[in-house]
């Protein structure tokens, strides 16, 4: 089964976006921040990561996710 990351700090948006990729049979993680998101990667691999760059700690996303994109690579 395919895993999707979903990091997003809205709750509505979070069920929303969750509720839509449900009807497609993926197995999706949820979490709140980028120190979450971090954690769950260090110890996960994941297809697909949709995430909300408009959060507290979105400094680091980018930079972040820049990383996170090499080393999925």
């Amino acid at each position: 089964m395919q895993r999707v990351l979903l990091i997003e700090d809205d709750e509505i948006s979070m069920r929303y976006i969750a509720d839509a990729v449900s009807l497609i049979p993926l197995h999706v993680d949820e979490c709140r921040n980028f120190t979450e998101a971090k954690t769950l990667l260090e110890t996960s691999f994941y297809d697909l990561i949709i995430s909300d760059i408009n959060l507290p700690d979105g400094n680091l996303s980018l930079n972040k996710s820049k990383k996170w994109r090499l080393v999925l690579k």
